[in-house]
């Protein structure tokens, strides 16, 4: 699919996020996250907000509540509506800082929380 259009990845780049996301998915093995980090990372996206884990349960913590369904496309709308056009940048500072906001919020939840090395 790609290699018989050798403009693929510059449509992409032209492509609003949405667009640029639902062209990813038709892709076989590629699923929303990493349709999402593939914008992110190698395509410039920043208003895009790949979701893990680590994301939801912090999104979950801190502004959504635990209420079902917090399944990927309501954490990912929430990241992109809430902090816009950096919504990428966002969420890489989020991730970095995963165990320091996790780890007083989620006490008793089997959240694992990384432990520095010794």
């Amino acid at each position: 699919m790609i290699a018989g259009d050798p403009d693929w990845e510059e449509r992409i780049l032209e492509l609003p996020y949405e667009d640029a996301r639902k062209e990813l998915l038709h892709l076989k093995g590629v699923g929303k996250k990493v349709a999402d980090c593939v914008l992110l990372f190698a395509f410039g996206k920043k208003e895009s907000f790949p979701v893990d884990v680590w994301i939801q349960r912090i999104l979950e913590t801190r502004y959504l509540g635990t209420k079902p369904p917090s399944a990927y496309d309501r954490c990912s709308r929430f990241g992109r509506d809430h902090f816009g056009e950096y919504a990428g940048y966002a969420q890489e500072y989020l991730f970095c800082d995963r165990a320091a906001i996790t780890k007083n919020e989620m006490i008793g939840n089997q959240v694992p929380v990384s432990q520095p090395d010794r």
